[in-house]
């Protein structure tokens, strides 16, 4: 887990830098726009890691193993929204120096990269639980 947060820093601020390097500093109100976007992509997520059940799983090792994973995932989306958060606090800390990459360079960096990771952890639950359901119904369709 460690891992993956030094991974999602480092990547944020990579990619800061190179909206540093590309742009002008952004508005404020991109940022803000940006910030709300996010909240509610993690939410949309969220609440489906939340909501996913396991009810049609009748092996109990699988639904051991998915629930670690959809506990994972709810633990990096997690994560995801909440390194955003902390360089959006940043902007507003005026005791930072503002060099060629700001604050501002490295929060909108970060909204991008959990923007992406947040996309790929829908489309990774869409996935599982089109698995899932399939494999239910071949489980039923050899039961008959």
């Amino acid at each position: 887990m460690t891992r993956s947060i030094i991974y999602r820093i480092v990547l944020s601020l990579l990619v800061g830098a190179c909206i540093a390097f590309a742009s002008d500093t952004p508005k404020g109100s991109i940022s803000d726009t940006l910030f709300t976007v996010l909240g509610i992509v993690y939410s949309i997520v969220m609440s489906l890691l939340i909501t996913f059940s396991t009810s049609g799983i009748k092996n109990a090792e699988y639904r051991k193993v998915i629930k670690k994973l959809i506990n994972k995932k709810i633990s990096l989306t997690t994560v995801d929204f909440f390194i955003p958060v902390l360089f959006y606090l940043s902007i507003y800390i005026e005791r930072l120096p503002s060099g060629f990459v700001g604050p501002i360079h490295c929060f909108i960096g970060a909204i991008v990269v959990s923007l992406v990771s947040l996309t790929r952890a829908f489309f990774y639950i869409r996935k599982l639980n089109d698995d899932i359901e399939e494999k239910i119904f071949e489980e039923q369709k050899q039961n008959l």
